[in-house]
């Protein structure tokens, strides 16, 4: 859980120091492989390169507190 918001943190860092924002991109992917390797689950991304961007998209969401809209129907799961 660590990964993602090291990977988020790089692109604000990136503006202000390049260097340190590349290793913090990838000290955030070697963290993602590592927990991914303790789980023993295969990473999304290796499956559709699209899923990289998936993790900063839901990291921003979840920081500015937007969530999917919720289901009018009764009965029907929430997302």
């Amino acid at each position: 859980m660590i990964a993602i918001p090291v990977g988020f943190l790089s692109i604000v860092v990136v503006w202000f120091h390049w260097i340190i924002g590349l290793l913090l991109i990838l000290t955030a992917f070697a963290l993602a492989w590592l927990g991914h390797l303790i789980e023993g689950n295969k990473p999304a991304f290796l499956t559709n390169p699209a899923h990289v961007f998936v993790a900063p998209v839901w990291m921003a969401r979840k920081v500015f507190g937007l969530s999917h809209k919720k289901s009018r129907t009764p009965g029907a799961p929430t997302v």
